[in-house]
Parts: structure tokens; sequence; C-alpha cells
């Protein structure tokens, strides 16, 4: 048209009360987006924003999370080509947006690398179309065992080509959890990377054993010596590493010994950032029960990436004293698996919405660590 109508000129009165319709904070107003593989973390996380905003001063203003367009296709629309292409269906300028993005779903039937280029097409669409920020909240992040190339191999670091893609697409934040080496972080400088930290899982699940003189905390290989050794001086335990090799080539592992005092020790809690085949941790459970006198066994995973095949190297260590498997929900897994009567899987949710919400206003996260650095 034209001549639009005079009500469609904005003065600063006029901004003034669209504000107040959204959630602003000081990098723009609060826009949910989802992947395919993002979708189920994303709806439950806005649910529980949406009720505190009904319990607040906020009540009556809403996020809004954004999955497919009115007509219920998905944003992230495909082709018959296989070839793919975000179309927004809504304004996007100026909002303080946050992307869910699970690549690794087990759910989703999405391949990691197929939903890792549609994140950053839709990480660019938005920001190509104005958003101020684009956080992407992706709890365990993709090729975070490729931050360095293997011993005498002719490797990448894919973990900073990642971190690349992800600063060419736009992504100005990335919230993750239990990252798997925090030297991870230098390949996103002068971008934040919010690692969220996966000592207070273990130390909220192991608490009961604080200060119990026949309990002792267990690596499964060096890499985790530090983490183990926190989580002990938290817990008021001693701690052991588990030692082994690991092939590159037939990707398994072989156990080389626990290093540690384990004399009068009949409980061991095993702890380890991520596991695809369990393998480590069989390894070292059969090692206690080969050569030192641990009755019961308690282990704790931050991302629960098992694969179905891998099934059987998890039952089989109940048959040599584990009694409980802690893991979240970073990874989003097959019933399979979850269904196990001894694995108990703790949700992120509640924790991804105190940060988005301390995030989004440019508050510290680090209130919502507990952990003590002895």
């Amino acid at each position: 048209m034209l001549n639009p109508s005079p009500s469609l000129f904005i003065s600063q009165e006029t901004y003034s009360q669209i504000r107040e319709k959204k959630l602003k904070g000081p990098n723009g107003w609060l826009l949910f987006y989802a992947t395919e593989s993002g979708f189920r973390r994303a709806q439950r996380v806005v649910d529980i924003y949406n009720d505190r905003l009904s319990q607040c001063s906020d009540a009556g203003k809403q996020v809004e999370l954004i999955h497919k367009r009115e007509d219920g296709t998905p944003v992230i629309k495909g082709y018959d080509d296989t070839e793919t292409n975000p179309r927004l269906p809504n304004h996007v300028a100026g909002a303080n947006v946050f992307v869910f993005s699970d690549p690794h779903s087990r759910v989703s039937g999405k391949s990691v690398n197929d939903e890792i280029y549609r994140t950053l097409q839709l990480v660019y669409t938005l920001k190509v179309h104005g958003a101020h920020e684009v956080n992407l909240v992706m709890p365990y992040l993709p090729y975070s065992r490729a931050e360095r190339s293997s011993y005498l191999k002719r490797e990448a670091a894919q973990s900073e080509l990642f971190a690349k893609l992800l600063d060419t697409a736009g992504v100005n934040r990335v919230i993750t959890y239990h990252l798997h080496s925090d030297a991870i972080k230098a390949f996103f400088q002068p971008k934040r990377v919010v690692g969220l930290s996966g000592m207070d899982f273990f130390i909220e699940l192991l608490s009961r054993f604080k200060g119990d003189l026949q309990s002792v905390v267990i690596s499964t290989d060096a890499g985790g010596a530090k983490q183990t050794y926190l989580l002990a001086q938290n817990l008021n335990l001693d701690y052991a590493v588990s030692s082994k090799y690991r092939s590159t080539s037939k990707e398994t592992t072989e156990n080389l010994g626990i290093i540690g005092n384990l004399e009068g020790k009949r409980v061991a809690l095993i702890t380890d950032d991520e596991t695809v085949t369990f393998g480590s941790f069989l390894n070292a459970i059969k090692n206690l029960k080969a050569r030192h006198d641990v009755q019961e066994i308690y282990a704790a995973v931050s991302h629960f990436k098992l694969m179905p095949k891998y099934l059987n190297n998890l039952i089989e260590c109940t048959k040599f004293g584990l009694k409980k498997l802690y893991v979240t929900d970073t990874i989003p897994q097959i019933p399979e698996l979850l269904n196990q009567t001894f694995i108990e899987q703790k949700s992120l949710d509640d924790l991804l919405v105190f940060v988005i919400n301390r995030l989004h206003y440019d508050q510290s996260v680090s209130a919502l660590i507990k952990l003590d650095e002895k």
C-alpha cells in the first residue's frame, strides 16, 4: 500500500508499549526456536518457564516457541532432492533467541551431521532476519571428544571446525553441559561458551556416601582424574583412577589397572562425562571384582550416548556388582535403554530454565553451581 495507516507509524511512546508486551531484556525480547531434534526439550523448558512467569509480576506474558509454521509444516523445510531451507513464520528482528538442538538424539531419526547443518541453517536465517543475539542450547556438544587429534594419527581437531561453523552461522553464545574438555572453550573465543558443570549432578546423587570410609570415588581414565579428585573432595572420600588404553582403530579399551588405595573399600562410585559402549565402565568394574573386595558399585554418567548394540555391556556390569546407573537427559535416548530397572534418569529442564532466565537478563549463572573447589 502506498498510503499506510497512520497507526503503523511508531513513536517513542508506541515503541515503549510494544516493549511492554514482550519479555524484553538487555539483548532483546525473549524468543525460543527449536530444530526437530530439540523440540521436545524446548517445549518442556518453555512450559516450566511460562509456569514460573505466571507466578510472578510478569503474569500474562508468555515465552513463544517456534517449531512449525501456521500450516503445520516444519520451520526447516525439506525438499525432494534432500536439501533443506528454514523459512521463519514470524518477525524476529531485535529478539534474543534461544535455539534448541540435540544432534545426538536417538529418537529424532536424524543423523548427527544432518542435524548440525539444519541447526546452522536456522541460526544463519535468524541472524539474516535481524535477531539481535542467537544462543544455541545444545546440552551435549557434538565432536566434544575430538578436541585434539589421536596420538600418532593423521587427524584434525574436529571440535575446532565445529566451533568455526557455529561462529560463521552467527551463534553468539553456546549453552552446553559437562564439556569433555575445558580446552574446547578456546575454540569459541571471544564468543562465550556456558559450559555448565556436571559435578553438581554427581554430588547430589552420591551425597549419601559422604564421609563413608568404606567408599571410594573412581575415574574411568586419567582424563577424568581432576574431576574425580574434586568429587572426592566434596564428598570427603578417597579416590582412585582407572588406567586404560584406547585403540583408535578397533574402538575398544583395555584396563591397565586401578591406581589408588582400595584397601577396606566395599563401595565404588564410578563417574564419567559420557559413554557410548560402556566398555570403560565394564573393564573397571571387572578389575574391581577380580583384584579388590568391592561389593557394590554405583555409576553416574552425564551424557548417556550408549548405542543399543552395547546394552549387553551394561547388563554384564550388573552381574559384577553394579547396583545403579544415574544418567541425565542430555541425549534423548530410546525407551529400550532407559527402561532398564537399574537406570535412573535426571532431567536438566529446571536448570536450563534458570540458566536461560539469568542469561536473558545478563546475570551470572555461577550462583547456580554448588561445587566447592577445595
